[in-house]
């Protein structure tokens, strides 16, 4: 419930960044696939287990990086074709991120909407 409640919070920007987490397992690549000033989807194979916190890197195509510290709220899991169950990426909530950062979120997000509407 309260996943839901945070994905009505914020309008998502759909978006295809490169991601890099650095967890308890070390460095993992990924990709953002929606992101809002709340939290991202990051598309991956590995993701760590639900509720761990990790940071971060977030490389949008015309600014600087994003740094943040997240928290995993879901995984997504899909049928391979073998019928085993594999993961597909997480949800992630953002436990830390700077003001300016949240600010770029924000804009994004406000900026596509528009062009939406």
């Amino acid at each position: 419930m309260a996943v839901e409640i945070e994905r009505q919070l914020y309008a998502r920007a759909e978006v295809n960044w490169p991601v890099t987490m650095t967890t308890a397992q070390g460095h993992v690549e990924g990709e953002a696939r929606n992101i809002s000033p709340g939290g991202v989807y990051i598309h991956c194979k590995s993701p760590p287990a639900e509720n761990e916190v990790f940071r971060v890197k977030i490389t949008p195509p015309d600014r600087l990086p994003l740094e943040a510290s997240v928290e995993v709220v879901w995984i997504d899991m899909q049928t391979a074709s073998d019928e085993t169950t594999v993961p597909n990426g997480m949800g992630v909530r953002f436990v830390e991120i700077s003001e300016e950062d949240r600010q770029y979120l924000l804009d994004l997000v406000f900026d596509l909407k528009e062009l939406d509407d």
